[in-house]
């Protein structure tokens, strides 16, 4: 049971890591200011699985500024 528990914990971990690979963009750095992630946001009532894969067209999706109110 302690090597299946392992086991899973380790592919978490790694499915985690290459996951984060596939990143739009990288930030090496912040600026003093920081940084405003107001673009780039789409909108779409619902929850299913397919919306998270990276080829999933959400190109009829609304655009939405995260840093407004509605």
């Amino acid at each position: 049971m302690k090597s299946l528990t392992l086991t899973l914990l380790f592919a978490l971990i790694c499915g985690f890591v290459f996951a984060q690979k596939t990143a739009v963009f990288k930030i090496d750095s912040l600026p003093t200011q920081g940084i405003l992630l107001d673009k780039g946001w789409k909108w779409h009532g619902g929850d299913n699985p397919e919306f998270a894969k990276p080829d999933f067209d959400d190109s009829a999706w609304e655009g939405i500024d995260p840093t407004k109110d509605k």
